[in-house]
């Protein structure tokens, strides 16, 4: 899975950032669910998690989130 636009974009959750996106992500917010399981899909600072990122992804994507979805299928195809 190619993530370089992905650690462009956010190259690393800052704390407070992390917090809340964690915090919103349990809430239900498919844009949060969907920058974790990029986050740990990617593996900022070495701590690459895939058993975590394929969960949010699965969160994000059955709330219909697309690249989620895209995500999610390209971790399945290997």
């Amino acid at each position: 899975m190619n993530r370089n636009w992905f650690r462009k974009l956010f190259p690393r959750l800052q704390p407070a950032a992390a917090t809340r996106t964690r915090a919103l992500a349990e809430a239900g917010d498919r844009e949060a669910q969907f920058a974790l399981g990029m986050t740990y899909g990617s593996g900022p600072d070495g701590l690459r998690d895939l058993p975590r990122a394929r969960a949010w992804l699965e969160r994000a994507a059955g709330q219909e989130h697309v690249l989620a979805q895209f995500n999610l299928a390209q971790m399945y195809a290997g």
